[in-house]
């Protein structure tokens, strides 16, 4: 039921589009986090969607990802914006969703101010050394039976590549999601798309959480 719940968030997002104009917002530097998130509202089309479940040793969770193209993205008209929802199902509260890689794109993340599912809002974004965007939660952790709100990383990317999401607390793990890529390089097939959900790739790791910002 919540992996339906998180599913339909996204998809709920697709059918009906990004409803406003966005404004720009502070944009995450390496180390510093931002705080309280921006809320956005974009206004875009979704080009592609995937979902799949997380598996660490101390948590399972679902998760949703999607790129749209959006016609008000402060970087330019037509640039992409990159969606992510995350689903706490069993075991230990998550602190920290990590998305992408996005070095050598100009980034804005926030939140959406509007979302069919999720409740759970980050504390604070930042930007890591490693590209990765990363949406805190502590102290108010994704718990169990908890979805988050939609999390949005608005960039100047025009192409998009198959990407990783990483769930955190004292471990972590991942599975495919989108990122963005370069122009000159090419964008996945559907057939290929479609694989990025099936959640046998999960990646879990053993060790404590040691993603510094």
């Amino acid at each position: 039921m919540l992996r339906k719940l998180a599913t339909l968030t996204a998809l709920t997002l697709g059918l009906s589009g990004f409803a406003a104009a966005d404004t720009a917002n502070p944009t995450p530097q390496n180390g510093i986090n931002v705080s309280p998130v921006p809320a956005l509202n974009p206004n875009g089309v979704k080009l592609a969607e995937t979902d799949g479940s997380i598996a660490a040793f101390t948590f399972t969770g679902d998760y949703t990802s999607a790129v749209y193209r959006d016609n008000s993205n402060v970087f330019g008209a037509g640039d992409l914006d990159f969606l992510y929802t995350f689903t706490d199902l069993t075991g230990d509260s998550v602190e920290r969703i990590t998305v992408g890689s996005f070095n050598g794109f100009e980034v804005e993340a926030g939140v959406l101010t509007y979302n069919p599912g999720g409740t759970i809002s980050p504390t604070s974004a930042s930007f890591a050394t490693n590209g990765a965007v990363a949406f805190n939660f502590n102290p108010t952790n994704v718990a169990d039976g908890q979805t988050t709100v939609g999390l949005l990383v608005e960039t100047n990317a025009t192409n998009f590549v198959t990407g990783f999401i990483s769930a955190q607390d004292n471990t972590s793990a991942s599975n495919f999601a989108y990122e963005p890529v370069a122009a000159t390089a090419t964008t996945p097939e559907p057939s290929s798309l479609a694989l990025f959900g099936t959640g046998l790739l999960g990646v879990v790791g053993a060790a404590r959480r040691k993603f510094n910002v």
